[in-house]
């Protein structure tokens, strides 16, 4: 394998030659998350229901064995020439691709590759066209170039239905012009494996098609200043930083506040930064001081599964399996409740009447990014009818505490980002969620769901990572509330 270019990392060079080059020579530097993982889960799902769409066929089982895999191969074309064969390996000229599906069609075969998105990407177009480039030139004729993605509109009925889960959209025309491209490609990405590092500036490649797994590296090598104008948020701020570096302007505490006199919330951002002093607007804590009580803060965690796991629900629909939340009934009196579901059943009917309990009475709901929490409230509220009242009323409460700490608040140490992950360890000094065991993220939390519903869990695996889960959804919520002190200008509560 380690002699041959693969299709991935023909794509790794279109989207940078560095990355290429770093995924063969500094293997083993790469920083993934728990995202990545994830997504691998995921699109082993959809390649299984893309096999079961297609239906009985030969699955190329030497995955590990790239001799094998190719005679698996050439052998299935031969003596199996009417069922389709599933990753089906071929190799020419250096380059080895794996084709997902290769459907019979008439006296040739279809080329399908099958993506987990709910849409086709330009990237996905080369991806069937490096395939084709090679089949064609070894003679495997193909009647289709054919991406297979999710449909983002199907539901589930049930009882392992999956039928319309997966739509085929047919690209041959675009894989087929692509071909000399695809030649060009194949013979610059081995002249840039044959050379030196190459140099290459970080920018927008870093991040699209895909968050590169060697960022960290790069920003190491470059000498990346502490606080970099890049780190200037959202499009605007794009758009700026990228006049700053065309100005020789790379860090943002060199940067004249003249410059950005016409923006003032990035002059603001300058400004904490150069200065070193958080910014923050004393209005901020009458504004919660404002919000009644008994307040409600709400934290939850959901699963979008791409192959719906319950009847009713569609492709990546967020269901809220486990949410944390202090009742706050008086100023400072806070109690914990709590919702955790890992039976691997569909919880949101548990997790609505335990909602609908906790929140009875309370005058305000906060919650950070309440738009995610009012939208999950609101579902569920139209799920259950008898629920609905309830439900409705607090989403009809919720307060945003994003809104406010965009406005209000703004610590260098926060880079450019106000998710509650930047924001608690500026206010603090310290970072609670490096101290958790096991889950620390989103992403983390809905693996540790997938582990812990896996029929293989153990008992005691499936109690660590219920464990994990209650205390990083704790944190979360206690994090809402370190925050909204230190807004007050007071020191956070301890509610061990």
């Amino acid at each position: 394998m380690s002699n041959y270019l693969s299709k991935s990392r023909v794509l790794s060079f279109r989207q940078c030659p560095k990355r290429l080059w770093l995924e063969v020579h500094r293997g083993g530097r790469e920083v993934f998350g728990a995202d990545a993982e994830l997504a691998f889960i995921q699109g082993n799902e959809v390649g299984e229901q893309a096999r079961r769409h297609f239906g009985g066929g030969t699955l190329v089982a030497s995955q590990d064995n790239l001799s094998g895999a190719l005679a698996e191969t050439t052998a299935a074309l031969k003596v199996k020439p009417a069922i389709p064969i599933y990753e089906a390996t071929f190799a020419h000229a250096g380059l080895l691709v794996r084709v997902d599906a290769l459907v019979p069609d008439g006296a040739r075969r279809r080329l399908v590759e099958v993506k987990s998105a709910a849409s086709v990407k330009a990237y996905h177009v080369e991806d069937i066209a490096i395939q084709r480039w090679v089949l064609e030139r070894l003679g495997v004729q193909t009647s289709a170039s054919t991406l297979m993605h999710v449909d983002s509109d199907f539901v589930y009925q049930g009882n392992g239905d999956y039928q319309g889960l997966l739509v085929e959209e047919d690209r041959t025309g675009e894989a087929a012009a692509l071909d000399s491209a695809v030649s060009d490609w194949v013979a610059v990405a081995r002249r840039t494996l044959e050379g030196a590092e190459p140099e290459v500036a970080m920018g927008e490649q870093c991040s699209s098609p895909f968050a590169c797994p060697f960022q960290s590296y790069c920003e190491r090598q470059e000498g990346t200043p502490e606080y970099p104008v890049t780190l200037l948020p959202n499009r605007k701020g794009k758009i700026v930083s990228r006049q700053l570096i065309a100005a020789g302007l790379h860090d943002l505490r060199d940067v004249p506040e003249e410059r950005l006199a016409e923006y003032p919330d990035l002059a603001r951002i300058q400004r904490a930064t150069a200065t070193g002093e958080p910014y923050l607007d004393p209005q901020a804590g009458d504004e919660l001081a404002r919000l009644p009580y008994p307040r409600a803060w709400l934290d939850f965690e959901s699963i979008g599964f791409v192959v719906p796991r319950w009847p009713g629900t569609k492709p990546y629909q967020q269901v809220p399996f486990q949410w944390s939340c202090y009742i706050e009934a008086t100023p400072g009196n806070y109690e914990l409740a709590e919702f955790l579901d890992l039976s691997g059943n569909d919880p949101r009917r548990h997790c609505a009447q335990a909602l609908a309990r906790v929140l009875t009475g309370v005058q305000c709901v906060i919650a950070y990014n309440a738009s995610y929490e009012k939208t999950r409230l609101l579902e569920l509220a139209a799920l259950f009818p008898d629920l609905a009242p309830k439900l409705s009323r607090a989403a009809g409460i919720t307060w945003d505490l994003l809104s406010l700490v965009r406005r209000s608040y703004y610590h260098r140490d926060m880079r450019g980002s106000w998710s509650i992950k930047a924001v608690l360890p500026a206010v603090l000094k310290t970072d609670p969620y490096a101290d958790l065991p096991g889950v620390r993220s989103g992403g983390a939390a809905q693996l540790a769901y997938y582990q812990a519903t896996q029929n293989r869990a153990t008992p005691e695996r499936k109690a660590e990572l219920a464990d994990g889960l209650r205390a990083y959804c704790r944190v979360d919520v206690w994090a809402m509330i370190a925050v909204a002190s230190a807004l007050r200008g007071q020191p956070p509560p301890n509610l061990d």
